[in-house]
């Protein structure tokens, strides 16, 4: 089925071109004059359509942050990976979950893939590009293009091309082009919109094979878990990877295919239909294990065998029909959706098929002049499942109350192999969360104070089976009987002097109570700073901003990593102690040209050798990285 509906969808492209080709000098201004730039290139995303918020926006060439180029960075590292930039990865801080449906339990790469809800979708006057490139850790680089036209007022088209090349590092030398991350993503794009505006469509077609070649962390069994410092000195018998000999690999690719499409009888009343087919390829496998690897993967059931298959392949396809609608200074919107799951692990588990019938509702009302807002909505799923949102947004205090109640994973209830082996029974935990902030500004600085509390009802984790302890990863899942109570409380102050000088910090305090508190992980303290001085010159056509940011985390036992379920699991072995990581970068602007320097991991050496960001998984070495933008009207 996916194949036809690819060929039908690059037919569909195809024709669409040759048909609005013609019509596209008589839209466009070829003359020599630069008269199209950021002031006549617009963008929308489905999401911003489908929830009637503010219409086209205008595209931004702004340097602020763009030296954070990895999710750790631009996450302000809340994130948890294996110490590289595409490998698994979870967030620190506890987050409910967005799906209240079925799903595979495979989340670890999540992050790397596109959500086709926040696609932008440019309105361009002339054709549009904009690459960024950027060279990192000697030898990695990270590479991206977008390119979009609009034919006419009514057909604007585009694609987008990435590519990530992460080199694997060994401790404390590396060899050039050792490739631990290897993806090649594609996105194609277009947007009808009718001469009235009353009808409009967004489609897009999207393909990534998120390759990683795992690395099983560093080990060390001469020097005790209380000196975890020695393992990152140099002293090469002790900083081989665990599969250096090894061929061990895991990812994921996934293809999806999105249509958002809506007709507007009169402003108040609007029918959209949104549908997506998704298929989703994980695997993991290994080749000629050495017996160090064989004991970390599945302690003694590899004996008898060298090598590991495993995959899953699921297909989703998702149907949406509703009905929305402004009313005054109230949006309303009314929804029935439609999931259609076809799960296959090979050699695993049976297949499985199976419908989900979804009703929702949401709406928003703007109570003062666009500037406070109050949002109430919710979703039904049958059996009992649902998620509830209620918030205040306003210019001054900020709250919301959120519940859900979500089915478990498909790898949490069964796994079925000669390595992993488990049949479960879990009821649907029930997540709750309350958020409160206020924003105080005077005398140039901006105080943000605010605090989370959220319930886990019955959790599902994963932690050691029995008879198994570290340095294997054998493990399974359990549900814990009780609650965990997470309690955080922090502030953010932006500080700004003479408009040029500024310092932006984060500070949060987190604790965790209640009878399942032992199965989450949470740093006790948080903090990030950010110092630097920011200007602009020739009337706005140049920027600069330079500075040093650091970031801290008190120690805490952060969770460890299973490379085949693809799974974070709790230990009580291995603790992260807590380090500071330093950044100094420069960015700079000129015109539509944007660039950065950046000296990543600074202080290595001081206080300590390095760091760990998961259980024998160490931080980034310290690297020079440079990274370039330009965006392109003609």
């Amino acid at each position: 089925m996916s194949y036809r509906l690819y060929i039908c969808f690059f037919t569909f492209l195809v024709g669409w071109f040759n048909v609005i080709k013609a019509q596209e000098q008589e839209f466009l201004d070829d003359s020599t004059q630069d008269v199209h730039g950021l002031h006549t290139t617009f963008f929308i995303t489905p999401d911003d359509l489908k929830y009637n918020r503010a219409g086209f926006r205008p595209a931004s060439v702004s340097i602020e942050k763009i030296d954070r180029y990895t999710y750790r960075q631009r996450l302000a590292y809340k994130l948890q990976d294996l110490g590289n930039e595409g490998t698994a990865t979870k967030y620190i801080f506890y987050k409910l979950p967005i799906d209240i449906g079925v799903h595979t339990g495979f989340h670890a790469y999540d992050i790397y893939f596109r959500n086709p809800l926040q696609l932008r979708y440019y309105d361009a006057k002339a054709p549009y590009t904009d690459g960024t490139v950027v060279f990192a850790n000697y030898g990695s680089f990270i590479f991206d293009v977008v390119h979009a036209r609009s034919f006419n007022k009514n057909w604007h088209l585009g694609a987008i091309f990435e590519t990530t090349m992460t080199d694997r590092e060994q401790i404390p030398s590396k060899i050039p082009y050792d490739r631990q991350v290897i993806t090649y993503p594609f996105t194609l794009f277009g947007h009808y919109k009718s001469d009235n505006e009353k009808y409009q469509a967004l489609a897009s077609f999207y393909r990534k094979n998120h390759r990683t070649r795992e690395t099983g962390g560093i080990w060390c069994k001469d020097v005790p878990l209380t000196k975890l410092e020695e393992w990152l000195k140099p002293k090469v018998e002790i900083h081989n990877n665990l599969f250096q000999k090894d061929s061990v690999e895991s990812g994921e690719l996934r293809q999806q295919y999105y249509l958002y499409h809506q007709f507007a009888f009169v402003e108040p009343l609007h029918v959209y239909h949104e549908i997506m087919l998704r298929n989703t390829f994980n695997y993991f496998s290994t080749k000629s294990l050495e017996a160090d690897s064989k004991t970390f993967l599945a302690g003694n059931r590899l004996t008898d065998q060298n090598s590991i298959q495993d995959t899953t392949i699921m297909q989703t396809l998702s149907n949406e029909w509703g009905i929305k609608g402004q009313i005054h200074r109230v949006f309303y919107q009314y929804y029935y959706r439609r999931k259609q799951i076809d799960l296959q692990k090979i050699n695993l588990a049976p297949v499985k098929k199976l419908k989900e019938h979804y009703l929702g509702i949401y709406t928003r009302t703007n109570l003062r002049d666009s500037i406070d807002f109050l949002h109430l909505g919710g979703e039904y799923l049958q059996g009992d499942l649902y998620k509830m949102h209620a918030a205040y947004e306003g210019s001054i205090f900020e709250f919301s109350c959120d519940q859900v109640k979500y089915q478990p994973s498909f790898l949490s209830l069964r796994y079925e192999s000669p390595y992993r082996k488990w049949d479960k029974s879990f009821n649907p935990p029930i997540d709750t969360q309350l958020e409160g902030a206020c924003r105080i500004a005077f005398l140039g600085i901006v105080l943000r104070p605010y605090g989370r509390f959220v319930r886990t009802q019955s959790p599902i984790y994963y932690k050691f089976a029995k008879n198994f302890n570290s340095p294997s990863t054998v493990i399974e899942p359990f549900q814990a009987a009780g609650h965990a109570d997470i309690t955080t409380w922090g502030a953010n102050i932006n500080f700004t002097v003479w408009s040029h000088f500024h310092l932006d910090t984060e500070t949060a305090f987190t604790e965790v109570a209640g009878p399942a508190a032992h199965i989450l992980r949470i740093p006790e303290w948080y903090s990030n700073i950010r110092t630097y001085y920011a200007q602009s010159f020739q009337e706005g056509k140049a920027d600069i901003e330079t500075g040093i940011e650091c970031n801290w985390k008190s120690s805490y036992q952060a969770d460890a990593y299973d490379p085949i379920t693809q799974q974070f699991f709790i230990q009580d072995n291995f603790t992260i102690y807590s380090y500071p990581i330093i950044e100094l970068f420069f960015n700079f602007r000129i015109k539509t040209f944007r660039g950065f320097l950046k000296i990543v991991h600074v202080n290595q050496g001081i206080p300590k050798p390095g760091y760990f960001v998961t259980p024998s998984y160490p931080g980034q070495l310290r690297s020079i990285d440079l990274g370039f933008s330009w965006a392109l009207f003609d």
